[in-house]
Protein backbone atom coordinates (compact mmCIF):
# COMPACT_ATOMS: atom_id res chain seq x y z
CA UNK A 1 0.00 0.00 0.00
CA UNK A 2 1.31 3.30 -0.81
CA UNK A 3 2.76 5.49 1.95
CA UNK A 4 0.67 8.65 0.64
CA UNK A 5 -2.59 8.87 2.06
CA UNK A 6 -4.35 10.92 -0.83
CA UNK A 7 -3.42 7.50 -3.72
CA UNK A 8 -5.25 4.51 -2.90
CA UNK A 9 -3.10 1.47 -3.99
CA UNK A 10 -3.25 0.99 -7.67
CA UNK A 11 -5.74 -1.14 -9.26
CA UNK A 12 -3.76 -3.91 -10.65
CA UNK A 13 -0.63 -3.17 -13.11
CA UNK A 14 -0.48 -0.91 -16.46
CA UNK A 15 -3.13 1.28 -14.96
CA UNK A 16 -3.42 4.13 -17.46
CA UNK A 17 -6.06 6.52 -16.00
CA UNK A 18 -6.26 8.63 -12.59
CA UNK A 19 -9.17 9.09 -10.91
CA UNK A 20 -9.83 11.87 -8.52
CA UNK A 21 -12.26 11.79 -6.11
CA UNK A 22 -14.14 14.76 -4.41
CA UNK A 23 -12.00 14.61 -1.54
CA UNK A 24 -8.59 14.65 -3.09
CA UNK A 25 -8.00 10.81 -3.39
CA UNK A 26 -6.12 9.60 -6.02
CA UNK A 27 -7.29 5.79 -7.53
CA UNK A 28 -5.06 4.88 -10.44
CA UNK A 29 -7.19 2.60 -12.64
CA UNK A 30 -7.72 1.11 -16.31
CA UNK A 31 -9.41 3.37 -18.67
CA UNK A 32 -11.08 0.56 -20.36
CA UNK A 33 -12.58 -0.44 -16.95
CA UNK A 34 -14.45 2.60 -16.75
CA UNK A 35 -15.63 2.87 -20.38
CA UNK A 36 -16.81 -0.84 -20.32
CA UNK A 37 -18.93 0.39 -17.11
CA UNK A 38 -20.30 3.59 -17.77
CA UNK A 39 -21.83 5.27 -20.93
CA UNK A 40 -21.38 8.29 -19.16
CA UNK A 41 -17.93 8.13 -18.11
CA UNK A 42 -16.94 6.75 -21.08
CA UNK A 43 -17.69 10.15 -23.18
CA UNK A 44 -15.67 12.33 -20.44
CA UNK A 45 -12.37 10.19 -20.58
CA UNK A 46 -12.68 10.85 -24.39
CA UNK A 47 -12.13 14.49 -23.42
CA UNK A 48 -9.58 13.65 -21.21
CA UNK A 49 -6.10 14.45 -21.96
CA UNK A 50 -2.68 14.00 -20.26
CA UNK A 51 -0.21 16.93 -19.96
CA UNK A 52 3.61 16.75 -21.00
CA UNK A 53 4.49 16.59 -17.62
CA UNK A 54 1.40 13.70 -16.84
CA UNK A 55 2.04 9.85 -17.18
CA UNK A 56 -1.25 9.33 -16.73
CA UNK A 57 -4.81 11.12 -17.81
CA UNK A 58 -7.35 12.26 -14.91
CA UNK A 59 -10.38 13.25 -14.25
CA UNK A 60 -10.97 15.31 -11.53
CA UNK A 61 -14.72 14.89 -9.66
CA UNK A 62 -16.54 17.37 -7.73
CA UNK A 63 -19.86 16.24 -5.97
CA UNK A 64 -18.96 16.13 -1.95
CA UNK A 65 -21.68 13.75 -1.51
CA UNK A 66 -21.86 10.74 -4.09
CA UNK A 67 -18.36 11.89 -5.51
CA UNK A 68 -16.22 11.58 -2.25
CA UNK A 69 -13.30 8.45 -2.08
CA UNK A 70 -15.38 5.91 0.02
CA UNK A 71 -18.31 6.07 -2.46
CA UNK A 72 -15.49 5.69 -5.30
CA UNK A 73 -14.04 2.93 -3.99
CA UNK A 74 -17.03 0.93 -3.50
CA UNK A 75 -18.25 2.09 -7.45
CA UNK A 76 -14.58 0.72 -7.89
CA UNK A 77 -15.33 -2.72 -5.83
CA UNK A 78 -18.08 -3.94 -8.33
CA UNK A 79 -16.44 -2.73 -11.62
CA UNK A 80 -13.31 -4.75 -10.60
CA UNK A 81 -14.90 -7.82 -9.35
CA UNK A 82 -14.51 -7.22 -5.64
CA UNK A 83 -17.17 -8.27 -3.24
CA UNK A 84 -19.12 -5.51 -0.99
CA UNK A 85 -20.14 -5.76 2.63
CA UNK A 86 -23.18 -6.57 3.72
CA UNK A 87 -24.21 -3.86 6.05
CA UNK A 88 -24.73 -5.12 9.74
CA UNK A 89 -27.47 -4.62 12.31
CA UNK A 90 -26.07 -1.33 13.69
CA UNK A 91 -23.95 0.19 10.58
CA UNK A 92 -26.06 2.97 9.45
CA UNK A 93 -22.71 4.99 8.25
CA UNK A 94 -22.42 1.97 5.93
CA UNK A 95 -26.23 2.24 5.20
CA UNK A 96 -25.84 5.98 3.83
CA UNK A 97 -22.91 4.90 1.87
CA UNK A 98 -25.33 2.32 -0.14
CA UNK A 99 -27.57 4.80 -0.78
CA UNK A 100 -24.49 7.19 -2.10
CA UNK A 101 -23.24 4.71 -3.66
CA UNK A 102 -26.63 4.03 -5.82
CA UNK A 103 -27.51 7.75 -6.54
CA UNK A 104 -23.51 7.53 -8.35
CA UNK A 105 -24.12 4.54 -10.49
CA UNK A 106 -27.75 5.96 -11.43
CA UNK A 107 -25.57 9.70 -11.97
CA UNK A 108 -23.25 7.26 -14.32
CA UNK A 109 -25.60 5.12 -16.21
CA UNK A 110 -23.40 2.37 -14.97
CA UNK A 111 -25.58 -0.55 -16.00
CA UNK A 112 -23.30 -3.18 -14.99
CA UNK A 113 -22.70 -1.45 -11.39
CA UNK A 114 -26.44 -1.90 -11.34
CA UNK A 115 -28.10 -5.08 -11.95
CA UNK A 116 -24.67 -6.07 -9.13
CA UNK A 117 -25.77 -3.94 -6.76
CA UNK A 118 -29.71 -5.31 -7.37
CA UNK A 119 -28.47 -8.77 -6.73
CA UNK A 120 -26.55 -7.85 -3.68
CA UNK A 121 -29.43 -5.68 -1.92
CA UNK A 122 -32.18 -8.43 -2.99
CA UNK A 123 -29.89 -11.14 -1.32
CA UNK A 124 -28.70 -9.20 1.79
CA UNK A 125 -32.11 -8.75 2.71
CA UNK A 126 -33.72 -11.57 2.20
CA UNK A 127 -30.87 -12.99 4.53
CA UNK A 128 -31.63 -10.09 7.23
CA UNK A 129 -35.50 -8.72 6.75
CA UNK A 130 -33.57 -5.49 8.88
CA UNK A 131 -33.36 -1.89 7.75
CA UNK A 132 -36.78 -2.15 5.28
CA UNK A 133 -36.95 1.47 5.28
CA UNK A 134 -33.08 1.94 4.03
CA UNK A 135 -33.80 -0.96 1.13
CA UNK A 136 -37.54 0.54 0.27
CA UNK A 137 -35.46 3.90 -0.10
CA UNK A 138 -32.21 1.85 -2.26
CA UNK A 139 -35.63 0.11 -4.78
CA UNK A 140 -37.18 3.55 -5.40
CA UNK A 141 -33.41 5.28 -6.30
CA UNK A 142 -32.32 1.94 -8.73
CA UNK A 143 -36.34 1.70 -9.78
CA UNK A 144 -36.15 -2.19 -8.34
CA UNK A 145 -40.07 -3.06 -8.39
CA UNK A 146 -39.00 -6.29 -7.27
CA UNK A 147 -36.75 -5.21 -4.45
CA UNK A 148 -39.61 -2.87 -3.54
CA UNK A 149 -42.39 -5.64 -3.26
CA UNK A 150 -39.94 -8.12 -1.22
CA UNK A 151 -39.47 -5.46 1.38
CA UNK A 152 -43.13 -4.23 1.33
CA UNK A 153 -44.06 -8.18 1.67
CA UNK A 154 -41.89 -8.92 4.24
CA UNK A 155 -43.86 -7.42 7.24
CA UNK A 156 -45.52 -5.99 9.50
CA UNK A 157 -42.76 -3.73 10.85
CA UNK A 158 -42.46 -3.34 14.41
CA UNK A 159 -39.18 -0.73 14.27
CA UNK A 160 -40.76 2.37 15.13
CA UNK A 161 -39.69 5.95 15.33
CA UNK A 162 -38.80 7.50 18.74
CA UNK A 163 -39.55 10.95 19.67
CA UNK A 164 -42.07 13.07 21.31
CA UNK A 165 -45.24 11.38 21.27
CA UNK A 166 -48.42 13.05 18.78
CA UNK A 167 -50.44 13.69 21.66
CA UNK A 168 -47.68 15.85 23.44
CA UNK A 169 -46.98 18.17 20.45
CA UNK A 170 -49.27 20.44 18.24
CA UNK A 171 -47.79 19.86 14.96
CA UNK A 172 -44.45 17.99 14.50
CA UNK A 173 -41.93 19.56 12.20
CA UNK A 174 -41.67 18.46 8.34
CA UNK A 175 -38.15 17.57 8.98
CA UNK A 176 -38.76 14.86 11.48
CA UNK A 177 -39.97 11.88 11.42
CA UNK A 178 -43.61 10.77 13.14
CA UNK A 179 -42.82 9.27 16.16
CA UNK A 180 -44.38 6.10 17.07
CA UNK A 181 -45.21 5.11 13.54
CA UNK A 182 -43.23 2.07 12.09
CA UNK A 183 -40.16 2.74 9.91
CA UNK A 184 -42.23 1.61 6.35
CA UNK A 185 -44.92 4.52 7.42
CA UNK A 186 -43.74 6.91 4.80
CA UNK A 187 -45.93 9.30 5.41
CA UNK A 188 -44.59 9.76 8.94
CA UNK A 189 -40.88 9.90 6.88
CA UNK A 190 -39.74 13.17 6.97
CA UNK A 191 -40.35 15.42 4.17
CA UNK A 192 -36.38 15.13 2.55
CA UNK A 193 -37.09 11.31 2.53
CA UNK A 194 -40.42 11.37 1.31
CA UNK A 195 -39.23 13.70 -1.76
CA UNK A 196 -37.10 10.99 -2.53
CA UNK A 197 -39.79 8.36 -3.27
CA UNK A 198 -41.02 8.80 -6.94
CA UNK A 199 -44.56 9.59 -7.14
CA UNK A 200 -45.62 6.35 -8.97
CA UNK A 201 -44.11 4.39 -6.10
CA UNK A 202 -45.71 6.70 -3.74
CA UNK A 203 -49.48 6.03 -5.32
CA UNK A 204 -48.92 2.47 -5.83
CA UNK A 205 -47.63 1.83 -2.09
CA UNK A 206 -50.92 3.95 -0.50
CA UNK A 207 -53.45 2.26 -3.24
CA UNK A 208 -52.08 -1.70 -2.21
CA UNK A 209 -52.11 -0.23 1.48
CA UNK A 210 -55.56 0.48 1.87
CA UNK A 211 -56.68 -2.37 -0.19
CA UNK A 212 -54.38 -4.88 1.23
CA UNK A 213 -56.17 -3.27 4.83
CA UNK A 214 -59.94 -2.87 3.83
CA UNK A 215 -59.73 -6.75 2.41
CA UNK A 216 -59.07 -8.20 6.53
CA UNK A 217 -57.48 -10.79 8.23
CA UNK A 218 -54.09 -9.82 7.70
CA UNK A 219 -51.49 -9.81 10.18
CA UNK A 220 -51.24 -6.49 12.51
CA UNK A 221 -49.09 -3.76 11.72
CA UNK A 222 -46.26 -2.80 14.05
CA UNK A 223 -45.82 0.12 15.75
CA UNK A 224 -49.66 0.90 15.15
CA UNK A 225 -52.43 0.44 12.22
CA UNK A 226 -54.90 -1.90 11.35
CA UNK A 227 -54.61 -5.37 9.45
CA UNK A 228 -52.54 -5.31 7.02
CA UNK A 229 -51.73 -8.86 4.80
CA UNK A 230 -48.19 -7.30 4.14
CA UNK A 231 -47.40 -9.99 1.47
CA UNK A 232 -51.07 -9.40 -0.61
CA UNK A 233 -49.92 -5.96 -0.07
CA UNK A 234 -46.55 -6.24 -2.10
CA UNK A 235 -48.46 -8.20 -4.87
CA UNK A 236 -51.08 -5.05 -5.45
CA UNK A 237 -48.04 -2.61 -4.92
CA UNK A 238 -45.92 -4.28 -7.97
CA UNK A 239 -49.30 -5.12 -9.84
CA UNK A 240 -49.99 -1.36 -9.74
CA UNK A 241 -46.80 -0.59 -10.66
CA UNK A 242 -47.38 -2.79 -13.80
CA UNK A 243 -50.10 -1.03 -14.91
CA UNK A 244 -49.10 2.58 -14.18
CA UNK A 245 -46.39 1.63 -16.89
CA UNK A 246 -48.57 -0.13 -19.14
CA UNK A 247 -47.27 -3.63 -18.47
CA UNK A 248 -49.31 -6.75 -17.67
CA UNK A 249 -49.23 -7.80 -14.17
CA UNK A 250 -48.18 -11.43 -13.76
Amino acid sequence: MSSNPRIAPPYGENTDFVLISSDGMKFEVHSHMLKAASSVLRDMLETCQKSDAEKEAKLELSDKQIESSSIIALFLKIIYGKDLKKPSLLDFHKLQQYDHLNQLIMKYDASYALQHIKTCFRLWFMQEGVHADHYFLYACTLDDLELAKMVISSGPFTAIWLGEPANKVRVTHPTNNLSERNIMDIGGWDISRFNRVPDDYKFAFFRAEREASRKGGGRRQGGGGGKIDYEDMGRRFHSTMLLLRNLSPQ
